[in-house]
């Protein structure tokens, strides 16, 4: 007669039990203030977002927060291939660190509207991006939801 012991299986992390970093997957590539808007616009619509990071040599700079911006840029007139992300990209950095918790990356994500958010270490460089649905795949446990947190 065989015993069958019971697999044992890991509950899933909460938003609050787990570290932005746990959750990063490989580092997407960012914009640079140096390319144009139609490779941001090519980028973006690869992501399926309406916001993407802009860093230089690791140094998060900017975001572009609008979608299609290369047809936003030729719709005034602009070659979207000339015209660059850093003369177009809001300064307004917002991001998460690597050590918050996730519940904190989601609520930032929420207070913005922002599918993807920079992850940033306590030097300012950026180490990844994460999206929405990473966070909620990932951290959210049965029957818990972001709004619970």
């Amino acid at each position: 007669m065989k015993f069958y012991k019971p697999m044992k299986t890991e509950p899933k992390k909460t938003l609050t039990d787990t570290r932005v970093d746990e959750v990063l997957s490989e580092k997407p590539p960012t914009l640079h203030p140096d390319d144009n808007m139609q490779q941001a616009g090519d980028r973006m619509r690869e992501m399926a977002t309406d916001d993407w990071p802009v860093a230089k040599e690791e140094e998060l700079m900017g975001v572009m927060d609008a979608g299609n911006p290369d047809r936003t840029v030729a719709r005034y007139g602009h070659d979207p291939k000339s015209t660059l992300v850093g003369d177009n990209m809001s300064h307004d950095l917002v991001y998460c660190y690597d050590d918050q918790n996730c519940a904190e990356a989601l609520a930032i994500m929420d207070a913005r509207h922002f599918q993807y958010l920079p992850v940033v270490n306590r030097e300012h460089r950026i180490v990844g991006i994460v999206s929405r649905e990473e966070l909620i795949v990932r951290c959210v446990a049965e029957g818990e939801t972001a709004e619970k947190k």
